[in-house]
């Protein structure tokens, strides 16, 4: 009775720890929007948010992504258009970085009463423009930097 006993406790825990370490590891999910697709996780679910071309929600992050049709200012790079983004949106437009292929900047903003990290790349293909936002509460910031980076650089145009 006593290794019957045993050998179930024995069961269970290792069913439970099996579960539980599979909460914990996300498999990678792709996601295809308006010529441009993006690798996160399955944690992601696609929700409509009528000011972006697309909208990626998890429980602990969110990546909105913007297509500009850039015909009008065909002739700015990525790193200019980052800087617009950021003169629009009361940035500091000197936090761009350009590097090859994209820009890239971060910020932070409080909405309410929560201060949120945010980091952002541009693309340029073709004439369009792409606003890449990836964001997080901050205390979450260092979580997911490395993330972010590695989603941003998943991101491929059609």
């Amino acid at each position: 009775m006593k290794r019957t006993l045993v050998c179930l406790l024995l069961m269970i825990a290792i069913c439970t720890l099996t579960v539980g370490c599979s909460l914990f590891s996300a498999d990678e999910k792709t996601f295809s929007k308006a010529g441009m697709t993006i690798t996160l996780t399955d944690e992601f679910t696609e929700q409509e948010l009528v000011t972006q071309t697309a909208y990626y929600v998890s429980r602990k992050a969110i990546v909105t992504v913007l297509k500009e049709d850039g015909s009008t200012i065909s002739d700015h790079s990525v790193a200019e258009y980052a800087e617009l983004v950021c003169t629009a949106n009361k940035l500091d437009p000197n936090s761009v970085t350009a590097k090859e292929g994209y820009a890239e900047f971060t910020y932070e903003k409080e909405l309410n009463g929560k201060d949120y990290y945010y980091y952002a790349r541009c693309f340029k293909n073709g004439t369009d423009f792409w606003l890449i936002q990836f964001g997080c509460e901050t205390k979450n910031a260092e979580k997911f930097t490395s993330s972010f980076e590695k989603w941003a650089s998943s991101v491929t145009f059609q």
